[in-house]
Parts: C-alpha cells; structure tokens; sequence
C-alpha cells in the first residue's frame, strides 16, 4: 500500500521505495518532443480512453450526503441537495480541466505496456528513479503520485477534491501500476505542457520488437537532438531473453 505523505498532497500516495524506477512508453514522435522542448505533455482527463476517468464511484454521492450530515448542525433537505447540486459539478469540472501525464511504476519492463502503448513494431521508453521524477515537478506546477485502483461498485473515496478523482481507478486496470503527474486547472485545450529538463531521465530504452532500421533513426535523432541524452540510448532488456 503506498504511503501518504502528510507534508503532500493527501490525494498522491507516495511508493515505499522511492528508487524503484518508473516508466513513460511512448513512440517516437513523442519523445523527440520530450527531448527537443525539454517538456512533458499532459492531457486532459476526458481525453483518456477510459470513459470513467474522473467519474466517482457508485457509492460516493451516498458517503457525501453521509459527510455533510455530519458536519454539524443538522442539515434540511433543501441544504443537501444545495450541496449536491455542487457534487454533481465536481466530476465533469474535473474532467475538462484536470491534465495527466502517465507513467508505470516497477523495475521491470512491461511486456504488455510496450504492446499497448508502441505497438508490436517500434515504440520507446524513458526510464528513471521515482525520487527523480518527484523532484523534477515543482509542486507549483503539479503533483505527483500513485494512483489507488477501487472497485467502482462496492469502495468509494471521500469526495471534495479535484484530484482523487483524477488518482482513483477501476481496480480492472491496476496492472498498469500508474503514477500520474495531475496539474490542476490546466490551459484550457485537449492538453498542457510543463517543463521538464531531460537531465532527469536514466535511460531511453527502445522497444523490444522493434526493427533495427528504427533502432538506428532513434539513436541517431537523440544524438543529433541531445548528446548528452546519447550514451543514455540502450535496447530493451526483453531482447536479450531467447
């Protein structure tokens, strides 16, 4: 279970460990991105696949009612249903103005995260130490933390917070292990970019099936791009294994 750290943010957990690695997959447009502008891109939370990004679980009105009945005093009926009206704002106002970056935490590739996120035929990875990318985001600029996974239909979370509906999940995706980078309110459009200086990243790693022309065209962009990110560029342990 991730700790919370109580001079953080109580909406990000932080891992035990905090140089067990963590991992953005992507291809290879994003991370010349990435390298060239010195930039992360996060996107809007209604941009993700998952059409329950930032909905609250099935349960969570009910715990709310519950929270305000024992705020003190003793609420009418007229009062709960003034601050209803407030709950059911919270979920689509999230939505469209929280921004994420996604990562998986683990010292280990993921086969199935270089299938979802590259492909079968190229896609690459950066690669560093939890710590490192907690120390590269300014909490003026954004939080960092482990998302925790709920069943939707039996757990809820305490609603009142933005964010813990962008850091809970469906429990059906915890093999993603994520870590979310989450700014909150972003630029307004489908995604936000915050700067990020490429001197934090360990390794980029290039897929395991990709082929050789295209193992080629990263290492040479990255070097062309970023010599010192260079001696950084390695293949996929996967390859190594027959």
């Amino acid at each position: 279970m991730p700790k919370v750290d109580p001079n953080y943010h109580p909406a990000f957990p932080q891992p035990d460990d905090p140089g067990v690695l963590v991992w953005r997959y992507m291809d290879l447009a994003k991370l010349l991105g990435i390298v060239m502008r010195e930039e992360l891109q996060l996107i809007r939370l209604d941009q993700l696949p998952d059409e329950f990004e930032g909905m609250f679980p099935n349960k969570a009105q009910d715990a709310f009612v519950e929270w305000v009945k024992g705020g003190g005093g003793s609420p009418t009926d007229a009062d709960i249903e003034m601050h209803l009206k407030n709950f059911r704002q919270w979920s689509p106002g999230a939505r469209g103005s929280t921004y994420v970056s996604c990562w998986r935490i683990g010292n280990f590739e993921s086969e199935a995260m270089w299938r979802i996120y590259c492909g079968t035929n190229n896609g690459v990875a950066i690669a560093l130490p939890y710590e490192e990318l907690f120390a590269s985001i300014p909490r003026s600029v954004a939080f960092v933390g482990q998302v925790t996974y709920l069943n939707f239909q039996e757990e809820t979370f305490q609603p009142g917070n933005s964010f813990d509906l962008a850091m809970h999940k469906r429990h059906e995706f915890d093999y993603e292990e994520e870590v979310r980078i989450a700014k909150y309110p972003g630029s307004g459009g489908i995604s936000t970019a915050i700067p990020w200086p490429t001197r934090f990243i360990q390794k980029i790693v290039i897929g395991p099936y990709a082929q050789s022309w295209y193992r080629d065209v990263i290492r040479d962009a990255v070097a062309r791009i970023s010599p010192a990110l260079a001696s950084k560029v390695e293949d996929s342990s996967m390859r190594g294994i027959r």
